[in-house]
């Protein structure tokens, strides 16, 4: 059955009233619409960017919960790395740099925590029967000659091989730590204790320590009747914030370092190193702060390089169809106000731009572009035939209204299907393009018409070569839908062998989530990160956390057992491209501590009396050293192993990092809970949200624009045939990335939910067309000819529109964004392609089952 006459004209009525009263208030409509503009607009000063790994979650993720937890308890487990290659590091000269370098970094970084390097590792040694527990600095040699032997110590040592110090002694690490929140005298977001955790949390800080590394001494506060503090012999910043605890006996939370601050750690890091850059003491920075920085730039680099190509290009299009710069205005007004309205809103909303968002300027540009050529390429065509100014208008918002709604909701739609996916920056990117495909198309239906009306000399002037193009690229188009009806059965044919070829190349997908496939292979970044990698033998930490779950049961022999052996086995780990260099967690600082203590006397390289293991941590804890927090919890309950990963893609890593727990949760079983948790966890995660993104938005996407075809056209059988073009160019290229290799990436996974939101508009309009003249009684070759006619240009130079716009892409630093551009292209361009070649062809043998319709003498 054809469309609802009924429904149909309804629709139409009330976009003509909508238009009319647009004409006869057009000054207070555009003053309106103005002033609404701009206060979305006002809404970009607040926009941000986040390309971190936090950044992909929604707020009551699990995996980020685990590690917003863990930065809780032990700060940040990612950081900026310098790595320094010399063959001459065991050197008086090489120290005294490094020592600089450490100091200048300490002095110049700001939101920082901790440095580590072979100046302030933690040191433990034995000093004629006196167990000293300090920084590595404090046991350099006074002697050139003794350097060698200090070598063969610090590479044998575990504690520091594979982690400061290469295998080979040649190449050395600085790790530089941001502060995981912003105040760090603080406790973490969430994290709510009393006054006397308070004071446990910070007592290796305030205990006394001149003697150990002659910092000033600071008595630890005392506690009095009633368990108060006695606060007078606190610094002054900690007896603040202990007092104003008290009030309220719970500590106010802090936020985690702003996107902002984190740039201002990297960028004051960078410009350190930049100082201490020299012969011999050459530095390549890395690590995954880093590596956000370095996305971060290329986000901005995209913008400001590849957002005014793609103005351009749409104008140059704009111009070669509509043939004058004034009516080239009006879309291009249409086009930025929609996307400058959309980066407003997510200013309001406090949505950052992430990686995926960068997609949104051509996306939104092209929607705009075809909801305004539509109209205005039926408003010039009707005032060539007439002077009515404002009856070509309504009859352009009248012939091309309901189509221009209904791609404007089938295209929300498709996009609206990704605010499910489970990752965020995916489904705030479905949320924002339906937005500014919406504004576009209320931009469209009110400032068009206004400002048609306000200035008068729209009317004049039209120039004939707009009905010259018109009419040669419809006799081109009309020769290819009559060839396609001729041959239909061929058509038919094609249809079913691309889908039997699609098949096989659909099964080969793979899935990716890699982040330095995403620069280029020469990127220095990249290159250093691999480079790293490959000297330590993995630098990706995945945080494991053993939790007793019971104050002081980290002190069991059993335990520390357990906690040896699963170690052990993480050393030996390897599955697939992914291996271990290694695992390390307070039982080698325990281990240390008790051969020190036991030297000239073997044993167990682990006490297995629980009173010896407690005074051994606490020994540990109060000498001040500064990775105790980073290796335990206060209460001696909880332990933090860090198993250092090969770099690889998180589709190898996933099963990796599974594997590892579920072998510490058997070895732990009955004894302590396992979490696990870090920046490997979170990037194993953002691959399980691209494959669950990718199977729920195609389908909920798919499901909704059929059923708005079905409900358009009101005929099942017309529904099926408008979405073979649809499905058909986007399984082709799901089956290109699959015959070429081309991985579903955090990018590539919006080409589905896209393409499906983009290309159906071509075909709502051809199908409109089509169904509006077999209501009026046209034979069907007539009606699909009159459809292209009417609407076949104006596909035509929309589809080269959106098509251009993603290729632009193609000139991105960006890998996985260049992969989107060319894949974006290949699709609408196949669709337009289907929608001129297979949907007549399908029509026509859609016609020898159903009887030609009655002309309807209401229709106009």
């Amino acid at each position: 059955m054809i469309a609802s006459t009924s429904m149909v004209s309804i629709i139409e009525g009330i976009l003509e009233q909508l238009t009319q009263f647009v004409i006869c208030h057009s000054g207070k409509c555009l003053l309106a619409t103005l002033f609404s503009l701009a206060l979305l607009l006002s809404g970009m000063t607040f926009l941000y960017t986040d390309v971190t790994n936090e950044s992909l979650f929604k707020a009551d993720d699990p995996a980020l919960l685990d590690y917003q937890r863990f930065q809780a308890q032990f700060g940040r487990d990612d950081a900026v790395v310098a790595a320094i290659h010399s063959p001459d590091i065991f050197t008086p000269e090489f120290f005294s740099k490094l020592d600089a370098y450490q100091k200048d970094l300490e002095a110049s970084v700001p939101y920082l925590d901790l440095v580590t390097s072979l100046v302030s590792v933690t040191a433990i040694a034995d000093q004629d029967g006196d167990l000293q527990i300090g920084d590595l600095v404090d046991q350099w040699p006074d002697k050139p000659e003794d350097y060698e032997t200090f070598k063969e110590s610090v590479i044998s040592n575990p504690l520091y091989r594979n982690i400061i110090i290469s295998n080979s002694g040649d190449e050395t690490l600085v790790v530089i730590q941001a502060s995981a929140f912003a105040n760090t005298n603080s406790v973490p977001p969430n994290f709510k204790t009393t006054i006397l955790d308070f004071h446990d949390r910070f007592r290796a800080y305030m205990e006394a320590s001149a003697t150990g590394n002659g910092k000033p001494v600071v008595k630890p506060p005392t506690r009095a009747q009633g368990n108060e503090l006695d606060l007078s012999e606190l610094p002054f910043d900690i007896a603040n914030a202990l007092e104003q605890a008290s009030e309220s006996n719970e500590l106010e939370a802090v936020k985690p370092l702003t996107t902002y601050q984190m740039e201002m750690f990297v960028l004051a890091a960078k410009e350190v190193t930049q100082r201490h850059q020299s012969k011999g003491f050459d530095i390549r920075l890395a690590g995954g702060q880093m590596i956000d920085y370095e996305h971060k730039e290329s986000i901005h680099a995209d913008f400001l390089g590849l957002m005014p190509i793609i103005f351009l290009l749409v104008f140059i299009i704009l111009y070669i169809v509509l043939g004058r710069l004034d009516m080239v205005f009006l879309p291009m007004c249409v086009v930025v106000l929609s996307l400058l309205s959309t980066f407003g809103l997510m200013g309001w909303m406090g949505a950052p731009i992430t990686p995926v968002a960068v997609a949104l300027p051509p996306l939104i540009l092209t929607v705009g572009v075809g909801d305004s050529m539509h109209l205005l390429s039926l408003y010039l065509g009707q005032i060539n035939k007439t002077e009515d100014r404002r009856q070509a208008i309504i009859y352009a918002v009248r012939r091309s209204g309901v189509a221009i709604l209904f791609t404007t909701l089938t295209t929300a739609a498709g996009f609206l299907a990704f605010t499910i996916a489970d990752i965020r920056s995916i489904a705030s990117f479905g949320l924002f393009a339906a937005f500014g495909v919406i504004m576009a198309l209320l931009l469209t239906l009110i400032l068009i018409p206004a400002i048609l009306c306000l200035k008068k000399d729209f009317k004049a002037g039209v120039h004939s070569t707009f009905s010259e193009r018109w009419h040669i690229l419809v006799k081109w188009l009309t020769g290819l839908t009559n060839l396609s009806m001729e041959h239909s059965n061929k058509a038919i044919a094609f249809i079913v062998l691309t889908l039997a070829l699609c098949i096989p190349g659909i099964m080969k997908i793979q899935f990716s989530h890699d982040v330095l496939t995403w620069f280029a292979d020469d990127n220095p970044l990249r290159v250093n990160v691999m480079a790293i990698d490959e000297v330590f033998e993995g630098i990706v930490p995945l945080e494991i956390i053993v939790d007793t779950g019971k104050a002081n049961g980290i002190y069991s022999p059993q335990f520390m057992a357990r906690l040896d052996e699963f170690q052990a086995y993480a050393e030996s780990f390897q599955l697939g491209p992914v291996s271990t260099s290694r695992a390390t967690s307070i039982v080698d600082t325990l281990k240390r501590i008790h051969s020190e203590i036991n030297k000239g006397n073997p044993e167990s390289p682990l006490s297995n009396n629980t009173n010896l293991i407690a005074q051994e941590l606490l020994l540990f804890e109060g000498s001040g050293a500064d990775d105790v927090e980073k290796l335990i919890d206060s209460e001696f309950s909880m332990v933090r192993i860090t198993v250092r990963l090969s770099w690889a893609d998180a589709l190898h890593s996933l099963p990796a990092g599974k594997r590892l727990t579920n072998k510490a949760q058997q070895i732990f079983r009955g004894e302590a809970t396992i979490t696990s948790t870090g920046t490997t966890a979170l990037i194993s995660q953002a691959l399980v949200g691209v494959i669950q993104s990718m199977s729920t938005s195609y389908l909920i996407a798919g499901t909704a624009i059929t059923l708005m075809m079905l409900v358009l056209l009101r005929s099942l059988p017309l529904t099926l045939i408008s979405m073979i073009p649809n499905v058909l160019p986007i399984l082709c290229t799901l089956a290109l990335m699959g015959y070429t290799g081309i991985p579903i990436t955090l990018f590539t996974v919006l080409l589905g939910g896209i393409a499906l939101g983009l290309v159906v508009d071509d075909t709502v309009h051809f199908m409109h067309g089509y169904c509006h003249y077999r209501e009026q009684g046209f034979a069907l070759e007539e009606s699909i000819n009159l459809a292209i006619t009417q609407t076949g240009p104006a596909l035509l130079f929309t589809t080269f529109s959106i098509a251009t716009g993603f290729m632009i892409f193609t000139l991105s630093t960006n890998i996985a964004l260049y992969y989107l551009g060319i894949l974006l292209g290949i699709t609408v361009i196949g669709a337009l392609a289907a929608d001129i070649m297979l949907v007549p062809a399908l029509l026509k043998k859609l016609e020898q089952f159903t009887p030609a319709p009655v002309r309807n003498q209401d229709a106009y």
